[in-house]
């Protein structure tokens, strides 16, 4: 076997296992990158077990790839027998270093389709192994679902039934930068509070247009939802609300 045979043959995924022979100019597909490619598929080179073993962090690097929409499809497949594999190898994450775990995490958070890879986790049970073996708020996964958020917004909602600490220690534990810290844990206190109702309480959160930005997505995302639509909603001796800006 050549070395270039041995070097994709330890890829993880098919469609990470091509290269191009700068001689002839000729693709190098020794397993089928390229027809899953075209297909939508995410499937592992060789025995899926044997390469997630090889780096438990493959598990959570298919699921990040599964975030991404394929080039010609609305959404990747996973393969069986690895979606089998992510689920026998997903404790060997426990022994990966916290920081490699956030690159991987937070790259999907920020993927067009987090939340459906983030529903997959859940399923197979991975997602409440990061957050320190606690279901995800239910509410929150329900949002995600309906496309809300952002990096940040998302990882809100997953923790929105944490206190202030809780969401501390989980995101301490993944080695979240304080920046991230700080912003869910405003994020999910801005989920336990009531959107004014009146124009003068509207007015005042004009001037105030981070803490707004904050409360306005998670009351959004909340059964508190149906307040916000009063603001747009107008009366008939008085000008519409609008949402403050």
């Amino acid at each position: 076997m050549t070395d270039i045979a041995l070097d994709l043959a330890r890829r993880d995924l098919t469609i990470n296992a091509m290269a191009i022979d700068l001689e002839t100019r000729q693709l190098i597909d020794l397993h089928g990158g390229r027809s899953d490619l075209r297909g939508g598929r995410l499937r592992a080179v060789g025995m899926a077990d044997e390469r997630l073993e090889e780096d438990a962090l493959r598990v959570l690097r298919v699921y990040r790839f599964a975030a991404s929409p394929p080039p010609h499809h609305a959404t990747w497949t996973v393969d069986g027998p690895l979606r089998s594999a992510l689920r026998t190898r997903a404790p060997g994450l426990a022994a990966i270093p916290a920081e490699r775990i956030w690159g991987e995490l937070s790259r999907l958070l920020d993927a067009p389709l987090a939340d459906q890879a983030l529903a997959m986790m859940h399923e197979d049970r991975v997602l409440q192994d990061l957050l320190v073996d606690r279901h995800p708020a239910g509410a929150g996964l329900e949002a995600l679902r309906g496309g809300h958020g952002l990096g940040d917004e998302r990882l809100a909602l997953l923790l929105s039934d944490y206190d202030g600490p809780g969401v501390d220690d989980v995101l301490r534990g993944l080695k979240a930068p304080k920046r991230v810290i700080a912003r869910v844990r405003k994020l999910v206190a801005a989920m336990r509070t009531t959107p004014p109702t009146t124009p003068q309480a509207v007015r005042v959160l004009r001037h105030r247009w981070v803490t707004t930005r904050t409360s306005c997505f998670a009351w959004s995302t909340s059964s508190k939802a149906s307040v916000l639509q009063g603001w747009f909603a107008a009366r008939p001796s008085s000008k519409p609300h609008r949402l403050p800006a």
